[in-house]
Parts: C-alpha cells; structure tokens; sequence
C-alpha cells in the first residue's frame, strides 16, 4: 500500500481522527474545523504568518497583480487562510519507504496530504503533514514495511484503512510530526496575458519542522540552495562548488539521496509553470552554477550524470521547485480525487511523476523488509521515473547525459523549449502533438521569460492545432468531435471570454461550464497513458478522460469567484 486516496474513506477520516487541526497541532485543537479557528493558535500563525509574507512579496514584485478576473495578473486572495469558510481536507495518504536512505534511524515517511477548501471550492494549496514511521518496541524497519504490505490481501478499503490504523492512527501523531509543508499558487496570468507561453502561474514552497512535542518553526528546504545568499557570496559559492566535487557527495548525487549541508540552503523556492525545466527559475542549482564549473570532474561512469549538464540536472530534479515542476499536475503531485460526477474534477489525481515512481517505492519497501538482497536502487530521475518512451515523455537532445532518454516505436524527440530535454511525440503531427512550440529564452526573473514564436507545426489528419495563446502551453493537435479515432473523445473547451465574464458574476462553476464552451477532440488519457507536461486528465462529457491545460480548472486557479454561491 503506497497511497489511499479513496474519497469516501479520506472524507470520514477527515471528520475524525484525521482532521488536519488534530493531527498537526494535537488533539487540543480538534474542535477547531476552519482556519478562522485555527488561526490564533500560535504554530498555525507562525505557518499562516509566512505565508501571508509570500504573498505579499509576490504581489510587491507584480505590481499589475490583484484578487479577482478584473485584474490581468491574478492573486491568491489572503483573506481565505483565516476565513471561516476556509477548511483543510485530507485527500491523499502516502506512504514513503524511499525516504528511509535520507534518515536512517527512522523507517521512511507517511505523509497525510491537505488541500486547502473555501466553502465548496477546492483551491490551489496544499499542506502536507509529514510523520517519520518508527518501529514498536522490540521491532525493526522490516516490521514496519511488513504493515503495509500485509494490507495488500485485503479489499481496497480494508487495506487502506489497516495499513493507515497500524501506520498512523495508533501512535501519538503530535509527537511524530516532522514537518508541515505548504505549496501555495501566489499568483496565475492567463494566456491573454502571455500567450507566448500559454499563460503563467507562481507557486511559493516552505516546510515548517517540529521537534517532539515542540512548536513548529521555518525549516530549510531539502536540496535547493539559497540562490541569492550564493549570488552575494562569491566565497560560499567556491566552498559549495568543492563540497560538490567530492567523489563521495558525486556519488550520492547520482544515487538520488544526497544531503545538501544546511549552510547552503533557503527556506523559501517559488516555482513557475508552465515549462518546467525550460524555466531558469526551476533550476536553481544552474542559477548559481554552469558547466563550466565542473570541467574535469570525471563524471562519465556515474550512472545518471555523465556530463556536466546531467549533473545540474539532477541536483535541480532533487530540489522542492525542480521535483514540483517535472512531470507534475501544475506545480502538484497530488491533488486528491473527488467522487465520480463532481463538476471540476480530476481524473487522475496523483501526477505522471508520482505514478512513475510506485514502482519503484514498492522496490524500496520490499527492499526495507529484507526480501531484497541486492543493494537499494537509485532514485529515478524526476522526470523520468520509467524508461518506457510513450507520447508526452521525456527524451535527449543531444547531451550525452540523455542519451538513454529516448522515444518508442513511431515517435520522435520534439523541443517544446528546453534547450536539453524534449517531448515525445509522432513523426508526423497528430491528436496531442505539440504544434505552438518554440525556443525559450530563460531569465532568474520568471517574469522576463519569452518564447519565440516559429510558427503553428500543421496538424495531420484533418486536425488543428490549439495555440498557445488561447491558453494551450506548446500547442495541441486537436479534432472535431465527429472524427471517429479510438485515441480522441470530445472535451469541452471554455469559451474564456463567456466562462470568465460568468465566474465573475458569482455564478456556480457548473453552470458557467455547462453554458460556455465548445466541443473538440482531444487525446484520451490514463495512468499509463499519460498527458504530456502541462496538462491534466480530466473527465470529458462522453464520460472518457481527455487532456486538459490544467488552469481550464477552477480548482488549480487562484482567480476563481471571491464568494461562495449556492
């Protein structure tokens, strides 16, 4: 068992033992159900605190931002952490043994995921309540993987809820906190704001830690460097790039499992979408280091570096924004399913990151457990958690790093703007190619990135291509929904000026969904069919599920209606 992210379970255990107020801050504050509530309580001000002041450094340095559609640039409205409309819900519980290499006196990670709810409406935020898993008395870390495993013979729900009472709800959670984090969407423009790159959205990222039973405090961010501490002082600089060097830290670099020493790192990332690793601001480590930096460093035998550039790479996959930008669902690896039918919803909640990635979690369990005698495996690169080369994955182009990342039978490795690392897509263009893509030009400011403009890539098959100035990142092969073609199904499209102008009246979702948008054929998606970066599954009206660009969501925006309507 590697996640519970049954609705129906999730909702009870979120109206009881789960509740976020009972499981961060103790079982003195289980009354407490909104945020209102919680507010004054003295380690949720300290994270309520922080997250205000990212907000409003954000809104400092956009000064053209504000809360609601009237404004181009689109904020995150403060008023809904305090509000008492404002609840935290559980939607995922994961359990995480691949952690265990990163703490060895501890089992790994079991991390209860929360999003953020205003009245009825989900909204981009989560906060991820993170326990170390511990043995019993007398026990080992095989004990523990055991209890998850043995919860594999029984029916979905069952297992879910053995696994979890025998992980979590039997111990004093309080005690075993070891961090609260939070991602937060400070800010989105859409695509008439910048078409170039299909619209843009900022994500600010912090983790707060606790000792036993103290309070919570801000706590450093695994693997991502202070860029502008770095930026200042030439001399921590010259001293990170040694520790760098190091055969040793090399060598726990390409594994996946290094350890940063805290000297170096920030308690604060902001990550932007979409682009991923196309956008400087993602990469931190190449920030503050080039290739040049490590000529001579013999890289080439490491399994997953080889060359300088693999190297940043990899560090910035191992950092808070470079993880929440590969292979993510805007910014999120999880996002929690909602039950069958509810207007808004998502598919497929976990991203095609994480869903690459169970495979081998499963590995590392079996591997704490003893089953497995040969040596832990390394940690898959984030943005290549499989090998297999559908449509939409990651492929070289050209770095010998990369060479291993190629594409299957039929396709072919397309740039959508990262200079390094392409899409997999058809030879010729078809239903979900790329057809707007173009070179970007990358700054330490997100917002001076740009993309020129090439031109549209013709769609084969009687299909058009959606641009990305009409909010589709990179471009999209799409159809009519009268074309008979078993990878397509009809998805509805909003009409933004209608939809948006609807929202802005206050009317529900549904409705302003319903009346607003047209019908096209987009490809059909699935766990092991993926979209591709920057896109979502979602349910489409034929009941199949569809490719989206994930900001045609209201839960993955921040400019959706200021109050709740009946």
């Amino acid at each position: 068992m590697l996640v519970v992210d049954d609705p129906a379970l999730l909702a009870a255990w979120n109206a009881s033992d789960l509740a976020f107020a009972k499981v961060a801050l103790g079982p003195e504050a289980a009354a407490d159900r909104n945020l209102a509530a919680l507010a004054v309580r003295p380690d949720m001000k300290l994270v309520l605190d922080a997250v205000r002041a990212d907000l409003e450094a954000a809104a400092k340095k956009d000064p053209k931002s504000g809360i609601g559609l009237r404004y181009s640039h689109r904020r995150f409205d403060p008023a809904w952490l305090t509000s008492a409309e404002s609840t935290l819900v559980l939607v995922a519980i994961v359990n995480r043994p691949d952690r265990q290499p990163f703490a060895s006196s501890h089992c790994g990670e079991t991390r209860l995921v929360y999003r953020l709810q205003y009245g009825t409406f989900l909204l981009p935020m989560t906060w991820n309540a993170v326990f170390w898993q511990d043995p019993d008395a007398g026990q080992t870390c095989a004990d523990v993987a055991r209890r998850w495993l043995a919860s594999g013979n029984l029916a979905t729900a069952e297992r879910a809820k053995a696994a979890v009472t025998t992980a979590v709800l039997g111990r004093a959670i309080r005690v075993r906190l070891k961090s609260l984090e939070t991602n937060v969407q400070t800010v989105r423009w859409p695509s008439s704001v910048r078409g170039d790159l299909g619209g843009h959205a900022e994500y600010s990222l912090r983790a707060f830690h606790s000792d036993a039973a103290g309070p919570l405090r801000k706590a450093l961010l695994e693997n991502t460097p202070d860029v502008e501490a770095m930026r200042h002082l030439p001399s921590g600089k010259g001293v990170l790039l040694q520790w760098l060097r190091d055969p040793a830290n090399l060598a726990a670099i390409d594994r996946g499992v290094v350890r940063v020493p805290d000297k170096f790192l920030a308690t604060q990332a902001t990550s932007v979408t979409p682009h991923g690793f196309g956008r400087l601001t993602n990469r931190p480590w190449r920030q503050v280091f080039g290739v040049g930096d490590f000529a001579g460093v013999p890289l080439q035998k490491l399994e997953n570096l080889r060359t300088p550039a693999g190297l940043l790479r990899r560090l910035d996959s191992l950092t808070c924004q470079g993880c929440h930008q590969s292979r993510s669902v805007a910014g999120f690896h999880i996002t929690g399913r909602q039950p069958s039918g509810t207007p808004d919803g998502l598919d497929i909640a976990v991203s095609p990151h994480l869903h690459g990635l169970l495979p081998f979690r499963a590995q590392a369990s079996q591997w704490l457990t003893g089953a497995m005698t040969t040596p832990s495996p390394a940690v898959p690169h984030a943005e290549l958690p499989t090998t297999i080369g559908r449509m939409g994955d990651h492929c070289g182009l050209g770095d010998p790093a990369f060479a291993g990342w190629g594409c299957g039978p039929g396709l072919r490795c397309v740039s959508v703007g990262d200079p390094e690392v392409g899409t997999c897509a058809p030879e010729k263009p078809r239903l979900g190619s790329p057809c707007d893509a173009g070179p970007l030009s990358a700054d330490p400011d997100a917002h001076r990135d740009g993309r020129t403009t090439k031109g549209k890539t013709v769609c084969q098959a009687g299909g058009f291509c959606e641009s990305a100035f009409a909010g589709f990142p990179g471009g999209i092969c799409a159809g009519s929904c009268d074309a008979s073609n078993p990878a397509a199904a009809c998805a509805a499209i909003p009409i933004f000026s209608s939809f948006n102008a609807c929202l802005a009246r206050g009317l529900p979702f549904s409705r302003c969904a319903a009346e607003n948008h047209n019908k096209k054929a987009m490809p059909v998606c699935s766990p092991g069919a993926p979209c591709r970066d920057d896109y979502v599954c979602t349910p489409g009206p034929d009941g199949q599920s569809t490719c989206m660009p994930p900001y045609f969501l209201l839960q993955l925006r921040v400019d959706g209606p200021r109050k709740v309507t009946k």
